[in-house]
């Protein structure tokens, strides 16, 4: 073999050498890329997450806050309808009185 050949052959190693490190540091920073992109999906679909959770939330409170009212004005007429049974249950206890006279 000549120094000629010796030095092709030494060349194209060398170049399929640094064909497989470029390949395998491509694979590597394409997979690393991916990653990435997967990791920002995620992130993404969390802040979302976060702000339908968040505002469910606010939306029950305002229920809760709405009910809590209305439970109140619902008090306030048991209270009236209470007064005004006893109201008409003196009246008819009086009527009753009026008429065994």
């Amino acid at each position: 073999m000549s120094d000629t050949t010796i030095v092709e052959i030494l060349l194209a190693v060398l170049a399929v050498a640094i064909g497989v490190g470029s390949f395998l540091g491509a694979t590597r920073a394409n997979k690393a890329q991916s990653d990435v992109a997967i990791i920002n999906i995620d992130a993404q679909a969390y802040e979302r997450a976060q702000q339908i959770y968040e505002s469910a939330i606010s939306t029950l409170e305002k229920r809760v806050t709405s009910l809590e009212k209305q439970v109140e004005i619902l008090q306030g007429h048991n209270d009236d309808q209470t007064l005004e049974v006893s109201r008409l249950r003196r009246e008819n206890a009086a009527l009753r009185e009026a008429k065994k006279l």
